[in-house]
């Protein structure tokens, strides 16, 4: 072989040999719609948090449909929990709040991962991601996703004026729509970070698992997901009798009403102006987690907020119509619920208040009771009420004594994530 020849041939095996012993790619960065992320390496686990999947509902997008992101340069760090949506509990908060979390494992997987995403709870008004730490739950082998999204007035609310605005936007649904969003956006995004969009599993407890029933019967949300696990679902329910949702105007109503009794007396753009000028904390009032209860459990809803709305774009009808129906996706689901869960309402006796479920709850009582014995289990765990008689309270023996509905929330949220995990292991 001549000089030159053989020259070139080892040059291109040096340089081959050069660029196969680079080192991997860093797993921690990962392009994503809106620019590079940096997450974070612990143990066993990687996961980025507070990424930011829709841009800040502030300002003139109170109250609007998720906009995309703004694009950014550089390595944006997601490693710590964004801020909770706003609420009256006090925990780290803000209007700008619509990021996301990923947890995974740190090796390599053959092939890509399955993905769940979780919705939390808190009747609709409270609660965020930074409840919810998912490490556990990733290292059985899948990829875990949680959001947060706008909640109370800010996420419920239908006020007429913005139909004007944004004739095309679903109306009310806000944190529907946030959700959605996210959804879509895992669709678009969880491939490059080795999850399959095509194994999406969507989950959430209490007012979560109500969001995780919303997706399941809105046409919307179709294909955005394959499983779906719904653990003491609260809003909207399936029960209209329970909790109902709303119609289109009865929740405008509701946000005229609401809008009147702070001061906002004008109509159509006017009005949008003095209502996204009112401070966050104006907005709040009002609609804690007590209110709430308290507000369903009277068969009404809180001032200004509409609960879950059939806008008829996003919800068409109720969830019991659509279940009844078939309408629903049709996709494997599993539904849970606890032995000591948080109720609504009021009755006199056990007898009235499982009478409400029907013929067949009716004679499963009688059975298990002995002439309303509270010596037996159902006697002794409904006729512990609270004083307010807004809820029953019963005893958890988890939390040591007669538990709310957090603590209760956050046993459960741990136990369910160590029996779930195992159903969702990557084949």
């Amino acid at each position: 072989m001549p000089r030159c020849a053989l020259a070139c041939v080892l040059a291109l095996v040096t340089v081959c040999s050069a660029a196969f012993a680079q080192p991997a790619a860093n797993p921690l960065i990962v392009k994503i719609d809106g620019g590079m992320i940096g997450g974070a390496a612990a143990g066993s686990l990687i996961s980025w948090k507070g990424i930011p999947y829709a841009a800040p509902p502030v300002s003139g997008l109170r109250w609007r449909v998720p906009q995309p992101v703004t694009p950014w340069t550089g390595v944006k760090e997601t490693n710590r929990f964004g801020p909770s949506c706003m609420q009256t509990d006090n925990v780290p908060k803000s209007e700008d709040c619509l990021t996301l979390n990923i947890w995974r494992p740190a090796q390599a997987a053959p092939r890509a991962l399955p993905v769940m995403v979780w919705m939390h709870g808190g009747a609709m008004v409270h609660g965020g991601t930074a409840l919810y730490p998912f490490d556990a739950m990733a290292s059985r082998g899948v990829m875990i996703v949680s959001m947060n999204f706008r909640l109370g007035r800010f996420g419920y609310f239908a006020h007429p004026a913005l139909a004007d605005e944004a004739p095309n936007d679903v109306r009310g649904n806000y944190g529907f729509m946030d959700q959605l969003a996210a959804l879509q956006w895992v669709q678009n995004n969880i491939a490059a970070f080795g999850g399959d969009p095509d194994q999406v599993t969507i989950f959430g407890e209490s007012s979560g698992g109500g969001s995780v029933l919303a997706h399941l019967v809105s046409p919307m949300s179709r294909g955005l997901f394959q499983r779906a696990i719904l653990q003491s679902p609260g809003s909207p329910g399936p029960r209209a009798r329970v909790i109902p949702a709303s119609d289109l105007a009865t929740a405008e109503k509701i946000a005229v009403d609401w809008s009147r009794s702070v001061g906002v007396t004008v109509d159509g753009e006017a009005a949008l102006k003095q209502l996204r000028a009112l401070p966050a904390e104006k907005v709040l009032e009002g609609v804690s987690s007590a209110a709430t209860l308290k507000a369903l459990s009277a068969g009404a809803t809180p001032p200004g907020m509409a609960m879950s709305i059939i806008d008829g774009r996003f919800l068409l009808e109720a969830p019991e119509a659509t279940l009844a129906g078939g309408r629903q996706a049709v996709v494997p689901v599993i539904v849970g619920a606890n032995d000591r869960e948080l109720a609504l309402g009021v009755a006199a006796t056990k007898y009235e208040l499982f009478g409400r479920g029907g013929s067949t709850t009716r004679s499963v009582v009688r059975r298990s009771t002995r002439s309303g014995s509270r010596s037996s289990p159902i006697g002794r765990s409904w006729s512990r009420r609270a004083t307010s008689r807004t809820r029953w309270r019963v005893p958890d023996r988890r939390c040591g004594s007669t538990a709310s509905h957090t603590c209760r929330r956050r046993s459960e949220a741990r136990t369910w994530a160590r029996r779930t995990a195992t159903r969702f292991r990557s084949p």
